[in-house]
């Protein structure tokens, strides 16, 4: 059964990717370190492989208006691509994803609620296209976190950045 979220959406939109898009204003996150955070959004999609992709665009249009640099927003692309990727082939409803600025990182927090599966190791020497997603995400992060619940699967990605970006109110995604 679908969450309530999207229950009500007329079957015209559950044919196409939905997404949905909640932005926080600048504060300090529950739990972070302690910079200030500068910029917070999270976007809500079907768990679905088409979706990957509406997400990814998404998620590459607030990195560039948040002024990350050009290698660090491509970093950062391949990282949200590979945990969605992810949460798309594995969960079973919706999968979310969340973007935080703070200081000099980002993190990139993936969910979705699908079963318990064994991920492989981060190490992967296999030359397989399969199951090397995690493998680059390990070596592009300062912190990978994977957790799997009753609920899902939570992954958190930190990366580290050289300039903590720019503000830029008023840019459209």
């Amino acid at each position: 059964m679908l969450p309530a979220i999207f229950r009500n959406l007329s079957p015209t939109l559950m044919r196409k990717p939905a997404m949905y898009l909640h932005t926080l204003s600048p504060s300090r996150v529950s739990g972070a370190p302690t910079a200030p955070m500068r910029h917070c959004a999270t976007l809500t999609a079907p768990a679905r492989v088409d979706c990957v992709a509406l997400l990814r665009g998404r998620a590459s249009a607030l990195l560039t208006a948040w002024a990350l640099a050009d290698e660090e927003c491509d970093d950062a692309v391949l990282v949200v691509s590979e945990l969605l990727t992810n949460a798309a082939t594995h969960g079973r409803s919706h999968m979310d994803l969340t973007l935080t600025l703070y200081g000099h990182t980002l993190e990139i927090l993936v969910t979705d609620q699908g079963p318990q599966v064994v991920h492989p190791a981060l190490d992967v020497e296999d030359p397989d296209e399969h199951g090397r997603g995690l493998a680059i995400v390990a070596a592009l992060a300062q912190d990978v976190d994977i957790h799997q619940g009753h609920e899902g699967r939570r992954v958190r990605v930190c990366l580290g950045l050289s300039s903590a970006g720019v503000p830029m109110p008023g840019v459209r995604v």
